[in-house]
C-alpha cells in the first residue's frame, strides 16, 4: 500500500517524504499533533536521543524534552516558544505564539489554489477541524473583493473574460494588469476610476 502512495507522488514530492520525518506528539485534550522534522532538525533530535544520560534525563521518562532528574517532567512547547519570543527582541512577541502562528499558516493558505483534500490535510496537520478553519480562519472579505472580483471585472471591461472560460483566478493575472504602468500609475489610475 505505501508503494502505491509514493508512486502517485510528484518527483517533489517523493523527496520530500524521503527528507522530512513525521512523529505525533500529544496536544490539548491528549490530541494526536503531528511535526514535521527537516534532516537538520532530525540530526539535532538525535542527539538529544543519543545523550539523554549526559544532560540528567533520567532512562523511566518517556519524553524526549524532558525535564533533567525528573520521572516524568517534560518542557512544554508552548511555554518554550513563549519565553524565546519575548526574549529574542521581536517588536511584537504576542504574535510569535503557536495560535498566532497556525492562524498566520491558515489565513496564507487561503491566497492557494488548494483542492479540498489538500485544504483538509493542512487543518488536520494544524489540529484544526476543516468547517472551523474555513469559518474563522480567512483572509478578510474586503481584501479578497477587492483582490479578486476585481480581477473579474477588469477581464469583463477588457472583453476578454471567454478567453479565460475554466481558467483559475490566478492564470487571470496577465490578462488584467497593464503591463506599461507603474506601481504609481497603476494606483491612481485605480484611485480616480473608483
Amino acid at each position: 500500500m505505501q508503494n502505491e502512495i509514493i508512486k502517485s507522488l510528484t518527483e517533489v514530492e517523493a523527496r520530500l517524504s524521503k527528507n522530512f520525518v513525521r512523529f505525533v506528539i500529544r496536544g490539548k485534550k491528549w490530541r494526536g499533533v503531528p511535526v514535521l522534522l527537516t534532516p537538520v532538525l532530525k540530526e539535532t533530535l538525535d542527539v538529544i536521543l543519543n545523550r539523554r544520560s549526559s544532560f540528567g534525563i533520567l532512562e523511566s521518562n518517556p519524553y524526549i524534552f524532558a525535564i533533567p532528574y525528573t520521572v516524568d517532567g517534560t518542557y512544554r512547547g508552548t511555554d518554550c516558544l513563549r519565553k524565546s519570543a519575548d526574549a529574542c527582541g521581536a517588536s511584537d512577541p504576542d504574535q510569535l505564539r503557536s495560535t498566532k502562528l497556525r492562524k498566520h499558516i491558515a489565513t496564507m493558505s487561503q491566497l492557494l489554489n488548494l483542492s479540498n483534500s489538500d485544504r483538509e490535510q493542512l487543518t488536520n496537520f494544524m489540529g484544526h477541524d476543516l468547517a472551523i478553519h474555513n469559518e474563522y480562519y480567512r483572509l478578510p472579505d474586503e481584501t479578497l473583493q477587492i483582490s479578486r472580483v476585481s480581477k473579474i471585472l477588469l477581464t469583463m471591461e477588457s472583453g476578454k473574460l471567454h478567453e479565460l472560460k475554466g481558467k483559475s483566478l490566478e492564470e487571470f493575472d496577465q490578462y488584467t494588469m497593464p503591463v506599461n504602468l507603474s506601481d504609481s500609475e497603476l494606483d491612481e489610475e485605480t484611485v480616480t476610476s473608483i
